[in-house]
């Protein structure tokens, strides 16, 4: 009786079939249902449908399956024709079983090649299954197995598409299927499951080969080799996969399988993989986009993952052309902030022909010039280490300590520096103050970034008025200058005196490092004045001993790798992309999250001001905000 329906969650099965033991299953769909919570981090809440069976349950049908017998004969087409003997036997006490659902491989299914019967009677009403996903339903009529009896279910269609390419050998076919099963909550008892596949004729039983789980026996039977597996007493509530290989050579046809489509297969077979898969992309799309944007367009983010997410649950195949897409994009966004980290010079309101801006010191026109932060820093430090304003303690991590007369106020510092004979820049005292604050610290863990923002400003503000392209090429023209003066003096002690007086421009050069080792190749070995005692000879110059420190036998005569470290060493201290004139990202989308907020602050304004009603709702904090709001559930 057909009003029994409603409650049925009546016997379904899946039927797989396949190429290749490693990912190859057509069963029926068990797609994730995927849904967002978005805030700063991302939240997915994930609801698997369960395997083949149906999501309702019902305590009309209670049965067992003594014996259940599945026959597969592959066609040289690649298509299969499949043969079900299934017996039931109904529970005294259970509704009539009137309806028998029968999971299928794959939706190009034809009812025309159908046929169905009970008992030797033939059942002709065969329609789409309303309870599984990739199925059918046979209604069993005026033959429906009544409670407390017996009946034998036979079914048989003919299925295309089911003879695979194998991946793995080039002459050979594969094949994958599983028995359909049934709900676990109706089904009691054990059942005796035997399963036999036949390939086209031409095929010796020894040239079959097994995979996912081994055949018991193998046969010749009306020209046909045959595989054979058997359950003898197993529960019908779960798949039994199973597969197989062939020479290739019998077919007429099989359907080609790429990597690709390997993988897609994968994808559509596990649910777990692409939820993980899923939330990974996710994160990942969300670190590159804010990077991208600079940390703007929240509103559109959401929209985005919104339909990623959306599109990732309908298509397996858009799930891995999505990662395919993402992983070249993610790549040039890094690429491209990485050479953008330099970028940190506002925009300045120059004048065309406004002239050259003289006088900057070596680290300001390094900030002009937008050199790396950290040689600019480097720099800083070397200037306070050459006033004696800093000694170096430590080598390795790198740390420095200031010394004690200039702990006093800015004012003070001048004033003792004047009184020193040596000047004390205003942007210099920032740093001071940041070592001072952090006594025994390596530099790397000193936070520079607010002192070198400071200096930032303070460049473009003296820029202002004059013609940038000018200046940066009369710097370079310094840094040049510096080099062909020092390189020209053949005398050691000469060039030791001019490097000492222009350090902080020779190291302005891109290339400084590889002129001073060409320097140390050819017998000189420079050592900053900061770190060196001299010893007879005017070219011998080492740096003094140091608490944990260098010493005499492990100079390494190199400055250019010293120096090289030393900028390593104080990389660590900046966060450019906090830096207040920063231009994080390519692509400001801030005016709509602007025009997103007004939009939803409007909206929520002209809600507010009707009136009655109960309800739930949602609050919004700033662009972080997605409600899930579910009512009237059942």
């Amino acid at each position: 009786m057909r009003e029994t329906l409603t409650t049925r969650c009546g016997p379904v099965g899946i039927l797989t079939a396949s190429q290749h033991p490693c990912a190859v299953s057509s069963a029926p769909s068990r797609i994730p249902c995927l849904f967002s919570a978005l805030s700063l981090l991302l939240l997915l809440t994930i609801h698997p449908w369960s395997g083949g069976n149906s999501p309702v349950a019902a305590a009309d049908y209670r049965f067992t399956i003594p014996k259940a017998d599945m026959v597969v004969d592959l066609q040289p087409d690649a298509s299969a024709e499949i043969k079900y003997r299934i017996t039931f036997s109904n529970d005294p006490s259970a509704d009539a079983i009137d309806v028998v659902d029968i999971g299928l491989p794959h939706r190009d299914y034809d009812f025309s090649n159908m046929s169905a019967s009970v008992n030797g009677h033939s059942v002709t009403d065969i329609r789409k299954s309303e309870y599984i996903d990739i199925g059918i339903e046979a209604h069993l009529g005026a033959y429906a197995i009544a409670a407390g009896q017996g009946g034998l279910f036979e079914f048989q269609c003919t299925m295309p598409d089911m003879v695979y390419q194998d991946t793995t050998r080039e002459d050979h076919a594969s094949f994958q299927i599983t028995p359909t099963w049934f709900d676990s909550s109706l089904l009691s008892g054990t059942t005796d499951l035997s399963l036999a596949v036949g390939v086209p004729q031409g095929v010796d039983p020894d040239e079959l080969k097994w995979h996912k789980a081994a055949f018991q026996n193998k046969a010749i039977y009306d020209g046909r080799a045959y595989a054979f597996w058997k359950w003898p007493a197993t529960r019908l509530d779960g798949p039994h996969e199973v597969g197989l290989s062939f020479p290739k050579s019998v077919m007429e046809r099989v359907v080609p399988m790429t990597h690709f489509k390997l993988l897609v297969r994968a994808f559509e077979d596990s649910p777990e993989l692409r939820v993980w898969s899923g939330i990974i992309f996710c994160i990942a799309f969300a670190v590159m986009f804010f990077r991208f944007t600079g940390g703007t367009g929240c509103s559109l983010f959401g929209v985005a993952l919104i339909t990623i997410i959306i599109s990732f649950v309908i298509s397996a195949r858009w799930h891995i052309l999505s990662w395919f897409a993402l992983i070249p994009i993610f790549v040039f966004v890094e690429w491209g902030l990485r050479k953008k980290k330099q970028k940190y010079l506002p925009a300045i309101a120059a004048v065309e022909g406004g002239g050259i801006k003289r006088g900057l010191t070596a680290p300001e026109a390094a900030i002009l010039l937008e050199m790396p932060l950290n040689k600019v820093l480097t720099l800083v430090l070397f200037g306070l280490l050459k006033k004696g304003v800093v000694e170096k303690t430590r080598d390795d991590p790198l740390e420095v300590v200031v010394n004690p007369e200039y702990h006093g106020s800015a004012a003070e510092r001048r004033k003792f520096a004047a009184e020193r004979g040596t000047v004390l820049h205003g942007y210099e005292s920032p740093f001071i103050t940041a070592l001072v604050s952090l006594p025994g610290k390596p530099v790397s863990q000193v936070p520079f970034t607010s002192a070198l923002t400071e200096m930032v400003k303070t460049v473009a503000g003296r820029m202002q008025g004059f013609d940038v392209e000018q200046s940066k090429a009369y710097y370079r023209h310094i840094i040049g200058k510096a080099w062909s003066e020092a390189e020209a003096l053949g005398d050691v002690q000469l060039r030791q005196e001019k490097v000492d007086n222009n350090l902080d421009w020779l190291i302005l050069a891109p290339d400084y490092d590889d002129r001073f080792r060409t320097w140390e190749r050819e017998g000189y070995h420079y050592q900053p004045t900061w770190g060196r005692t001299t010893y007879g000879s005017p070219s011998a110059s080492v740096p003094r001993g140091t608490p944990g420190g260098t010493s005499l036998g492990d100079v390494a005569s190199s400055f250019a790798g010293w120096s090289e470290n030393f900028m390593g060493g104080v990389a660590g201290s900046i966060e450019p992309m906090k830096l207040a004139t920063s231009k994080g990202g390519f692509l400001d989308l801030s005016g709509l999250d602007k025009v997103t907020g007004d939009v939803l602050e409007a909206l929520a304004s002209s809600s507010g001001s009707g009136g009655g009603g109960g309800g739930g709702g949602c609050a919004c904090a700033g662009c972080a905000c997605a409600c899930a709001c579910a009512g009237g559930g059942r």
